[in-house]
């Protein structure tokens, strides 16, 4: 739960803060990491788990908002509610913030059926100063002009990057990274391992590959989930096993090296395409494959404005293994079209994607403006 507090006067120092333009931002003050949550077998037996947690993190927010007058608010949606009946009765701005929008939530926004999801439609048209969704290809945009009030100002922006890390490796760099000697194509997955993310299409799609290539190439999938195991099965009945990666979990600047050694980088994501993962691996150089837009669930169409077809490779949705089969046939026989394809998105990307300072500067920023201390 985010709850960031601010206020442009401290009257009581209790937590750790940053200041800047006599505007105090406090963190630490937040009382969410110790919010009781309903535990209580009865209460998660009848569904009450999640409505006894928010009465007790709003009585406690209240609590904290009453001490110290804060002038904004900043919540995720994932507290909805907390923010509504802030954003309902509280004299002060109220931010929220919106991490994508799933299918979930536009069904919310669309056609409100059970006395939840009424009462979440209601929720997200409360007055609320501002909204600030993440611009990942999920439609973010669709989903808050449908979700919420006229009188919400709105913006959606993309994530930012370590602009520092990215670069293309070099020969030595690349051979020690994949821990040998042999310089075979790699093809690498990584998000989480669940239907939605592609990956039982991508591990079929390679095994196809591996079998037709006689095993000339690596695949590598990063990630956990609850495909994880199912898939492990399938790749180790392979007569190509040694060529197939799975590897749970990786620290961040050791998936960057991995970006740095892929040669064709994909994403499956049939819920959008710019998560921070594709943002980073896009910023590399290599080529990138992902699926096309999907304009009847609103998916991925700011992908297709902001980087076309002929620097991303897209890929049909009707038959993802069969598609993504054909692409990366294509692709490593044409290593000068990777090469191009690669040059273009890595350019376009530098164009279009902030560094995470900027981004979350842009975002403090507008919570700021809101306090009257821009």
């Amino acid at each position: 739960m985010w709850f960031l507090p601010f206020r442009r006067k401290a009257r009581r120092r209790t937590g750790g803060a940053f200041a800047s333009n006599a505007f105090t931002w406090r963190v630490s003050a937040s009382p969410v990491w110790f919010l009781l949550h309903g535990r209580l077998r009865i209460q998660k037996d009848r569904g009450q788990g999640r409505l006894w947690r928010d009465l007790l993190h709003t009585r406690k927010l209240f609590a904290l908002h009453r001490s110290h007058r804060f002038d904004v608010s900043y919540f995720n949606n994932g507290n909805l509610l907390i923010a509504a009946w802030f954003a309902y009765t509280v004299r002060a701005a109220v931010a929220l913030r919106i991490m994508g929008a799933y299918p979930n939530m536009k069904g919310v926004a669309a056609r409100p059926r059970s006395l939840g999801e009424r009462l979440e439609h209601l929720a997200y048209r409360a007055p609320f100063a501002l909204a600030i969704c993440s611009r990942d290809g999920s439609g973010g945009g669709w989903f808050m002009d449908r979700a919420l009030s006229r009188k919400t100002p709105r913006i959606s922006m993309i994530n930012g990057l370590d602009w520092g890390a990215q670069g293309r490796p070099g020969p030595d760099e690349r051979e020690a990274s994949m821990g040998g000697g042999e310089k075979l194509p790699v093809i690498l997955f990584l998000g989480k391992m669940e239907r939605e993310k592609g990956c039982d299409e991508f591990l079929s799609a390679l095994l196809a590959l591996l079998e037709e290539r006689e095993g000339n190439l690596e695949a590598v999938m990063i990630g956990t989930g609850p495909r994880e195991e199912a898939l492990r099965r399938k790749a180790s009945r392979s007569r190509h096993a040694q060529r197939i990666r799975l590897i749970s979990r990786v620290p961040h600047a050791h998936i960057l090296q991995w970006h740095r050694s892929a040669d064709v980088y994909v994403s499956l994501n049939k819920l959008g395409s710019l998560s921070n993962a594709n943002l980073e691996a896009m910023a590399f150089g290599g080529v990138v494959v992902c699926l096309e837009s999907d304009p009847g669930n609103q998916v991925d169409l700011e992908t297709d404005v902001l980087f076309p077809s002929n620097a991303v490779v897209r890929i049909g949705r009707e038959d993802i293994e069969g598609n993504l089969l054909k692409a990366l046939r294509h692709l490593l026989d044409h290593p000068d079209e990777r090469k191009a394809r690669g040059l273009r998105t890595r350019d376009l990307a530098r164009r279009l994607i902030p560094s995470w300072e900027e981004r979350i500067e842009r975002e403090v920023d507008l919570l700021q403006g809101l306090s009257g201390a821009g």
